[in-house]
């Protein structure tokens, strides 16, 4: 059993899920069977943020539990989860956060949860991802899982579970046309709770000096390039942001996994530093994309280079950096 906790909005319940899919396929070879378990418990599944059930997942058992060893692992994993839950509450009453020894103490507790089949990662970048044995039964996935390297080599795979299960909305057909038969650019712009006061300070990064330079390099390098626009504020992008030339915007008014799919047709892509608009371009089958993306994704120290591809070109932004002032 390989037991996966998926939180958030469809991009980031998509690493949570294909981490678990790529062990699910790493220990093929040895656990013949095996089941997927999903806990659905903590992921939003309202509005703009979409859910993993409207894609063509494996087989699975679907739970929503508060955590899953507790409820579906050993004795031993339970008893060592409640014993770190433990220390971790006595070491808070005597010594403040990210220090040395807590920090020390995260890298051992991890070590030894990961070995049991309790697998977290938080900071994927910097991170050793522990690995149980394969002589472990039950193993439970914890955390954002935002690498691509944990999923490599089952590319293949995951396209065609990352694929919705309902048919193409018949108010886009002619949205789909458009992409299909030109040189279509999905210019995909993230506002939201990116620009809420205490979320700008990590998250935003992308401001319309980034999108309008991002727009000219595809007019340069694509032969008459035509933009669509997604956003989770299209009338702001309206309002914004000028594009010469041919534009056409996606309603704003689909469901997230049509949204989704309009996305990753297109042939060429400006993304904002989204999961989900990392997965459309990811998810895209064009042969010869260009993939323009902000040159730091986020703003935070030590993840100003997390999810960049090499294939990305990275385009400055005129946003200052908080941190660096």
């Amino acid at each position: 059993m390989i037991g996966c906790e998926l939180s958030g909005g469809l991009g980031n319940q998509l690493f949570r899920y294909a981490f678990a899919r790529a062990l699910m396929e790493q220990r093929k070879g040895k656990r013949k069977n095996e089941q997927l378990l999903v806990n659905m418990r903590y992921a939003d599944s309202h509005g703009f943020s979409g859910n993993i059930y409207d894609f063509q997942i494996t087989s699975h058992q679907k739970c929503q539990v508060r955590r899953l060893e507790l409820s579906y692992g050993t004795f031993y994993q339970r008893l060592l989860f409640l014993m770190d839950k433990g220390v971790r509450a006595i070491i808070s009453l005597f010594t403040p956060p990210h220090t040395h020894f807590v920090d020390k103490y995260d890298c051992w507790s991890r070590k030894i949860l990961g070995k049991a089949g309790v697998v977290t990662s938080y900071s994927p970048d910097v991170e050793t991802l522990y690995l149980p044995k394969d002589s472990v039964t039950r193993v439970f996935a914890y955390g954002s899982f935002e690498k691509y390297d944990y999923f490599k080599g089952i590319d293949g795979i995951l396209k065609k579970e990352f694929t919705p299960i309902h048919p193409c909305l018949e108010d886009n057909k002619n949205l789909y046309d458009v992409i299909q038969y030109t040189n279509s650019v999905c210019l995909a712009v993230r506002r939201g709770d990116f620009m809420a006061e205490e979320n700008k300070k990590t998250f935003y990064v992308c401001d319309l000096e980034y999108f309008q330079k991002a727009i000219d390099y595809m007019q340069q390098h694509v032969k008459n390039p035509v933009f669509i626009v997604f956003s989770n504020d299209i009338e702001w992008v309206k309002e914004n942001l000028p594009i010469n030339g041919d534009v056409y915007y996606e309603s704003g008014k689909d469901p997230v996994w049509e949204t989704f799919r309009l996305m990753y047709s297109c042939k060429h892509f400006i993304i904002s530093n989204s999961t989900m608009h990392w997965w459309a371009q990811w998810r895209s089958e064009s042969q010869d994309k260009i993939v323009v993306a902000p040159d730091r994704w986020y703003n935070t120290p030590c993840w100003e280079n997390h999810l960049m591809l090499d294939s990305f070109i990275r385009i400055p932004t005129g946003v200052k950096n908080p941190y660096k002032l």
